[in-house]
């Protein structure tokens, strides 16, 4: 069935022109790094490629290859067709002129009359052949890219690759594979299988970016062997892996160091159940200039700091309501966690909102229903 889907995924691109690649609001490292590779893949292929996304993505890959290709201001375009019942040879002229914002259409025909009921307008094709999603389990987590041009996702397949369990294998093609460490992994695998020779340095650092950053530089536990040699076999085609490591891992704004100050001032640990947490207002993002995006970094120095909890928590405030992020450490039933606290499973990450807008009231509510899971 994989090695079909593979199959599936190339006949597609071999027939499309015009592709689409849309990143989800929340695309993590894993699915920037898979996107970018795709769009270096199809541009050696000589396809038209655009990149999109609802939000700006995270400012620390911005070293990746065509970063800057990324397209925040999207609104699909479709052609309309103007049918008019002309019978053949009837036809003398047809001409227009376009002034201002008003296009007129002007016809000359023989020997007949026209009228508003021989005249029709129709919505005709999307400008894109085919649409690729890297790292997305819905399609609602294309946030808006989705609800504004719903009619375009519909009408167009759509190429999803992913290894989320709760995937909705809603692609034309889906080639899921829960076992893989990373969305980057699966499709490193499918262009050694499929076109190994358009690897070159800039798409093996893009997929090694996101296998690094998923697998937390291969620490933690979601690492498999094949992840390994998959990393080994893009940096002996040239993937930059000092320069990764030391964007991801050595190199920190400012802002997001106060950020993780602000949070290490508010963290707290229960020695008996083996829990870390802390707190994250909407002052502190305005004062550090920072979003819900830089969290993750914030989690990873959390849990590397804290070696002896099984679980970490995270709440901020947000526009919609305090939300919350958990991260199982060791020792705890990551769908047990999941099916308790609600919410959605992503990058080995529980996402979860709380009905209220008191944070305090959210941490109180949320380590007490914790708590009693785990007695």
């Amino acid at each position: 069935m994989e090695k079909n889907s593979k199959k599936q995924i190339f006949e597609f691109i071999k027939k499309s022109e015009n592709i689409l690649i849309a990143l989800g609001t929340r695309a993590n490292g894993d699915a920037l790094g898979s996107s970018l590779a795709f769009y270096l893949f199809l541009k050696k292929l000589g396809k038209n490629v655009d990149i999109i996304s609802a939000n700006s993505p995270l400012e620390k890959f911005n070293f990746l290859p065509s970063y800057d290709k990324i397209n925040k201001n999207f609104k699909a375009d479709r052609e309309y067709i103007i049918s008019i019942d002309v019978p053949q040879g009837k036809l003398n002229q047809l001409y227009y002129k376009h002034k201002g914002e008003q296009l007129k259409i002007y016809l000359k025909p023989r020997n007949i009359e026209l009228n508003r009921e021989k005249i029709s307008l129709q919505s005709g094709n999307y400008n894109y052949d085919l649409i690729l999603v890297f790292g997305m389990y819905d399609l609602e987590m294309l946030g808006s890219l989705y609800e504004e041009n719903a009619e375009l996702f519909f009408e167009t397949p759509i190429i999803n690759i992913d290894n989320h369990p709760s995937n909705e294998y809603f692609g034309k093609v889906n080639l899921v594979e829960i076992t893989a460490s990373a969305v980057s992994q699966i499709l490193s695998e499918f262009l050694f299988e499929i076109q190994k020779d358009s690897i070159d340095a800039n798409i093996a650092t893009c997929l090694l970016t996101g296998i690094i950053s998923e697998t937390k530089s291969f620490q933690a536990i979601n690492t498999t062997p094949k992840a390994l040699e998959i990393a080994a076999r893009l940096i002996s085609l040239g993937a930059k892996q000092q320069e990764i490591i030391r964007y991801l891992y050595k190199t920190k704004s400012l802002n997001y160091l106060k950020l993780w100050g602000r949070s290490m001032a508010r963290l707290r640990y229960d020695s008996q159940f083996r829990i870390i947490w802390s707190l994250i207002s909407q002052t502190d993002f305005q004062k550090t200039q920072t979003n819900s995006d830089d969290l993750n970094l914030v989690i990873e120095e959390l849990i590397k700091n804290s070696p002896e909890a099984n679980l970490c928590l995270i709440f901020w405030e947000s526009a919609e309501g305090v939300q919350g992020q958990a991260q199982i450490i060791k020792n705890l039933n990551l769908e047990e966690l999941q099916n308790l606290l609600g919410g959605s499973f992503e990058n080995n990450k529980i996402n979860f909102k709380l009905g209220t807008t008191d944070i305090t009231q959210a941490e109180k509510q949320t380590l007490e229903k914790i708590k009693n899971w785990l007695k």
